[in-house]
C-alpha cells in the first residue's frame, strides 16, 4: 500500500510539472536562458511602433547634422573689412578688393563699386588664354596668329598678330579681334574678379600645372620692389564715344607662405585721367603695402 501510494505521487509531480514548465527534463535553469532565448532576447521582433520610433529618431539625428553643416557654413564665411584706400586713388572713381585666401578675408575699398558688375574688357583675355592653353588650342612657343589678308583701316592692323609675350600684340582696338567682352554683354563685378583669380590660380585650382605656369609667365608684373613677393595680373580699358570708362587691373600675388587676390577697378572720373596702366600702378602699391603689414 505504502509503495503504491509513493508511486501515485509520483506520476502526479512529473503532472504537475509538466504542466507548469512545459516538462521539466533537459531544461536548463529559469536564471540561466539557452542560447536561442538569448538570441530572442537580444533581437526582438520590430513591431510597427519600433519602426516609427527608429525612423523618428532618425530624421531627427539627420535634421540636427544638417543644422550643424549649415551653422559650419556660415561660420566658414569669409570676412568682410572695409578700409579707406582713396589715398591711391588720388581722387579717381574706383574700387578696390583684396582677397586673402589663407586669412578668408575681403579688403575692400568702395564696396558699392566692388559689387557692380562692368564689362570685364582685357582682362577675359586670362580666361579665354586659360581655355586654349587647358585645351592645347594655343602653344605659348608658337603662338603668332598669322594675318588673314583682311584689309582693316588702320595699317597696324593688316599684319600677323599677338605673340605669347605681347611683343607684337598691336591690335586691341580692332573690333573684328574683340566682342562681347569689351563693353558688352559680359559683365563682372571687381569683388568676383577677385574671386575668379583664386579658383583659377589657387591651391585647389583644377587646371593642369602647365596651364597655370605659362599662364603666370605672361602675368608676370615686370618691376617688383621686393623681391620674395610676386605679382602677376591682366589690365583691362574699355570706351564709349572715345571717353574712358572701364579700366581694371585683376590678378594675385604670392609669397611663399602667403596667397592673395585682387582687383582695382576705375570708373569715368570728371576731369581725371584713367587707364589699365593707372590700375595697375595702384594695384601694385596696395599689393606691396598690404605684405609689408601683413
Amino acid at each position: 500500500m505504502h509503495r503504491k501510494t509513493a508511486k501515485t505521487r509520483a506520476i502526479g509531480a512529473a503532472i504537475l510539472c509538466l504542466l507548469l514548465s512545459g516538462g521539466c527534463a533537459g531544461r536548463e535553469p529559469a536564471d540561466e536562458p539557452s542560447a536561442v532565448q538569448e538570441s530572442t532576447e537580444e533581437t526582438p521582433k520590430a513591431d510597427k511602433g519600433n519602426q516609427t520610433e527608429v525612423f523618428e529618431q532618425n530624421q531627427t539625428a539627420v535634421e540636427e547634422k544638417s543644422t550643424e553643416t549649415a551653422s559650419n557654413e556660415i561660420m566658414s564665411e569669409p570676412e568682410f573689412v572695409e578700409a579707406d584706400f582713396s589715398e591711391y586713388f588720388e581722387g579717381l572713381n574706383g574700387a578696390a578688393v583684396i582677397y586673402d585666401v589663407s586669412d578668408r578675408r575681403y579688403t575692400v575699398y568702395n564696396r558699392s563699386l566692388a559689387e557692380t558688375r562692368r564689362s570685364p574688357c582685357s582682362t577675359f583675355k586670362i580666361i579665354s588664354s586659360l581655355i586654349a592653353l587647358e585645351h592645347g588650342i594655343i602653344d605659348p612657343d608658337a603662338s603668332v596668329r598669322v594675318w588673314s589678308k583682311e584689309i582693316f583701316w588702320n595699317e597696324k592692323w593688316n599684319q600677323d598678330i599677338s605673340d605669347w609675350e605681347g611683343r607684337l600684340n598691336t591690335n586691341n582696338q580692332n573690333r573684328a579681334l574683340t566682342g562681347f567682352w569689351i563693353e558688352s554683354s559680359l559683365k563682372i563685378s571687381p569683388k568676383e574678379q577677385a574671386e575668379v583669380m583664386e579658383r583659377i590660380f589657387g591651391s585647389d585650382s583644377p587646371y593642369a600645372k602647365e596651364t597655370i605656369t605659362a599662364l603666370k609667365e605672361v602675368m608676370k608684373v615686370g618691376e617688383q620692389n621686393q623681391s620674395e613677393l610676386m605679382i602677376y595680373g591682366k589690365t583691362g580699358m574699355g570706351k564709349a564715344n572715345g571717353v574712358l570708362v572701364d579700366a581694371w587691373f585683376a590678378g594675385f600675388a604670392e609669397t611663399a607662405e602667403k596667397q592673395i587676390t585682387f582687383c582695382i577697378y576705375l570708373g569715368k572720373s570728371d576731369e581725371k585721367n584713367a587707364s589699365g596702366a593707372t590700375a595697375k600702378n595702384i594695384a601694385v602699391r596696395l599689393v606691396e603695402e598690404y605684405f609689408n603689414e601683413s
